[in-house]
């Protein structure tokens, strides 16, 4: 399912939105954790190309957990900090410069990422990528720092997590990659070609990318998996993408930014 981040639409992003705020984009989540409070100090120094703002550092507080990170004015979360929050702790004491508790900074990625929520045992990042219809989300184990699962997806529709007895379940819309043709209405041996290579099964119906294509139709041309977005519903039993059920609802397919 995972389709890296395009470089171009990072690029624009930072010079067009470098303030956009990783947690205002689309609907909030289902199922993540209640943020008890959120703290914001400024840090001594400007941030990098912008000399007249300084750099901030944020907290996030949650009951169990306080997350910090910096804002030195790129792209994504600078210094990121899991803390283990105990019991009775107040936010201002999780969220203070110095902290005697339990620490944990996250393995970095390759993309720009930014803290959205808790869900269970796990820290809810997305990218800081605020361009286009697509993003990428991961999820970061609150105990080790080490990413159990990360995908694009389109972050203006359905995302759930939610508790069951087998483990965590996860639903949200997946871009797809690696494909060489966009479905045209009428035909199915495009479709066919891409479901076989994701494993896809049959219930899945065929997207309507004739709307994509009449507003741009450069996306018949050149690399098919480039020029369009196609996303398919799915459902993650346990954060274990061999186990990933595709729902037989139309896959969305749009023409890429």
């Amino acid at each position: 399912m995972r389709a890296s981040l395009r470089p171009l639409a990072l690029l624009l992003a930072s010079c067009a939105s470098l303030g956009a705020r990783a947690d205002d984009r689309g609907p909030r989540p289902h199922g993540l954790e209640p943020l008890e409070r959120r703290l914001e100090r400024r840090l001594p120094h400007p941030k990098r190309g912008i000399p007249a703002e300084p750099a901030t550092r944020t907290c996030l507080a949650y009951a169990g957990h306080a997350v910090l990170w910096s804002d030195e004015g790129e792209m994504g979360a600078s210094d990121l900090e899991i803390r283990k929050r105990p019991k009775g702790m107040t936010a201002e004491a999780a969220c203070a410069e110095r902290f005697p508790g339990k620490v944990i900074r996250p393995q970095e990625g390759d993309e720009a990422m930014e803290p959205a929520g808790i869900f269970d045992r796990w820290l809810f990042e997305v990218s800081a990528d605020d361009f286009g219809i697509l993003a990428t989300f991961a999820l970061v184990d609150l105990d080790t720092g080490a990413r159990s699962y990360e995908d694009d997806y389109q972050p203006g529709r359905e995302l759930r997590f939610e508790r069951t007895a087998e483990g965590p379940l996860l639903t949200y819309w997946s871009s797809l990659g690696r494909f060489d043709c966009i479905p045209r209405r009428g035909e199915s041996a495009c479709w066919q070609r891409i479901r076989e290579r994701h494993a896809i099964p049959p219930e899945v119906p065929q997207p309507d990318c004739e709307a994509a294509i009449a507003a741009q139709p450069e996306v018949l041309t050149g690399d098919a998996d480039r020029a369009a977005q196609i996303a398919v519903h799915v459902r993650v039993p346990r954060l274990s993408r061999r186990d990933a059920v595709y729902l037989p609802d139309p896959p969305s397919c749009e023409a890429a930014p």
